[in-house]
C-alpha cells in the first residue's frame, strides 16, 4: 500500500492509479531487452531507451507493447482501460 492514498489537492482515491502505474511499470520491464532502460519519466509518463536498435525494430517493439497494454487484464481497484501511446526517433 502507498505511503498515501488520496491526492492532497482533490482529496481522491488515487491506489487504483497508483497500482496502474506500477502494473504498466512492471509489463514495460516484461517486454524489454536486458540491454534496454525503462524508466518513469514524469508523473504518467515512462521512457524505454533503446540503444543501438535500428527503428524498424523499435518501431516493432512499440506496437508489440501498445498491444500488449491493450491486452493486458488491469488487476487495480480502478479496472478501466489504459492506453499508451509511443513515439520513436
Amino acid at each position: 500500500m502507498p505511503l498515501f492514498a488520496t491526492d492532497p489537492g482533490t482529496g481522491v482515491d488515487i491506489r487504483g492509479k497508483l497500482d496502474k502505474l506500477a502494473d504498466l511499470g512492471a509489463l514495460l520491464r516484461r517486454h524489454a531487452r536486458p540491454s534496454d532502460v525503462v524508466t518513469r519519466y514524469g508523473g504518467e509518463e515512462f521512457a524505454i531507451l533503446q540503444p543501438r536498435t535500428p527503428l524498424p525494430v523499435a518501431e516493432a517493439f512499440a506496437e508489440r507493447l501498445r498491444e500488449a497494454v491493450a491486452d493486458y487484464r488491469w488487476t487495480a481497484a480502478d479496472p478501466g482501460r489504459v492506453t499508451i501511446s509511443a513515439g520513436v526517433e
